[in-house]
């Protein structure tokens, strides 16, 4: 009976073993199909949605805290006001994702567009509520408050600076000029770090009372600027590699 168990045994064995053949002409065969199975499917974290710096920090350092002082996870600056957390790798091709993402905007909810006119009154407020306190900003603010919506008023324009006939007192007016380009520090990053000052170019026109708009004179080196300062700032908060 043992003899018998053991040569079904075999030939059972033999039956699923594969082997590799050969043609005449050199050409390999195997014996049997081979089906490559599948691994478990392995379901990621839930994103946790963040608005703040100082709140990443915080959840960072739990984090490390719970899983140990080897934690391999990476923080990633997507940009001026994007920033992500990485898990440590996981699965068989020791792949990552994202389980916090940090954005500005969330917390921000609107912006100054730039590029755009504005009605005076609507300049003005933006000004003082989507920018640093800066002489430059009051400088524009005192300029775009003195100038009053008169038929009369005058306007040049050589295409680089402007001026316009801005009314300075109950009866005194006066020639104002439009400076640019000034430096301004709006807020387009994260306001727990210092907020890149780029340069702008004003212009004022006049349709059916005055309007204003800035336009960027940076090409976008104030983002190289803020991604830094963003860095720094959680290379001093925490110990995870950080990559910008």
């Amino acid at each position: 009976m043992s003899e018998l168990s053991d040569k079904a045994l075999g030939d059972i064995k033999d039956s699923v073993r594969a082997e590799i053949i050969k043609d005449l002409a050199g050409n390999e065969y195997a014996t049997k199909s081979i089906t490559r199975l599948e691994p478990p499917k392995l379901y990621a974290p839930n994103t946790v949605n963040l608005a703040t710096l100082t709140g990443l920090v915080e959840f960072c350092i739990n984090h490390k805290e719970q899983k140990g002082p080897e934690d391999p996870a990476v923080i990633y600056i997507a940009g001026p006001t994007v920033v992500n957390l990485y898990s440590e790798p996981f699965g068989p091709q020791k792949q990552r994702t994202y389980f916090v993402k940090c954005a500005f905007e969330e917390l921000l909810g609107t912006s100054f567009k730039f590029g755009q006119f504005y009605e005076k009154e609507a300049f003005n407020i933006g000004l003082q509520s989507l920018f640093e306190p800066t002489p430059e900003r009051d400088e524009i603010l005192a300029l775009i408050s003195s100038i009053k919506k008169d038929s009369s008023a005058e306007w040049t324009d050589n295409g680089v600076s402007q001026s316009v006939i801005a009314k300075t007192g109950i009866a005194r007016v006066g020639e104002a000029k439009v400076p640019n380009p000034v430096l301004l520090s709006p807020f387009r990053t994260f306001r727990e770090i210092e907020q890149p000052v780029s340069p702008f170019i004003l212009r004022i026109r006049d349709s059916d009372g005055p309007e204003c708009a800035l336009y960027e004179g940076d090409g976008g080196r104030w983002k190289l600027i803020a991604i830094q300062t963003i860095k720094e700032y959680l290379e001093d908060k925490i110990n995870l590699p950080i990559i910008a």
